[in-house]
């Protein structure tokens, strides 16, 4: 069988990055992943933005405290923990449990970066509200 019915794809079209600027992002999953080269986990929680159809999804990646971590290393890693949490109103205390992430919604700002010649869109997160 060389012939292959697969439907139209005339209608068929790349997804757009989003433009700089504010979005309501929506999460839509989150999963715990070990990294191949260090070993270590991090959640990966992909987002879409509210209201922007035919749009590219986020890949935003949260790094996980690690038992070799540096004590500076350490505090970075759970500074942007609660920062993630904290603007997309997802509870916490001593931990988190992803399976609670999606459906989450917070106001962030996105930019476009490019990394070795592709262009993808990127979650920039709001400094912790001041006591």
């Amino acid at each position: 069988m060389s012939f292959i019915e697969i439907g139209n794809l005339n209608d068929v079209q790349e997804r757009q990055l989003l433009k700089e600027g504010r979005y309501t992002l929506l999460v839509e999953s989150a999963k715990v992943k070990k990294s191949e080269k260090s070993g270590k986990d991090s959640i990966l929680v992909i987002l879409s933005a509210e209201g922007e159809p035919n749009t590219v999804n986020i890949l935003h990646n949260i790094a996980l405290p690690g038992a070799d971590d540096e004590s500076e290393t350490r505090n970075f890693k759970m500074l942007m923990i609660k920062r993630f949490l904290v603007q997309f109103g997802i509870d916490f205390e001593n931990g988190v449990n992803t399976e609670t992430f999606p459906g989450a919604r917070g106001e962030c700002n996105v930019t476009v970066e490019e990394y070795e010649g592709r262009r993808s869109n990127r979650l920039s997160l709001d400094p912790l509200p001041q006591p």
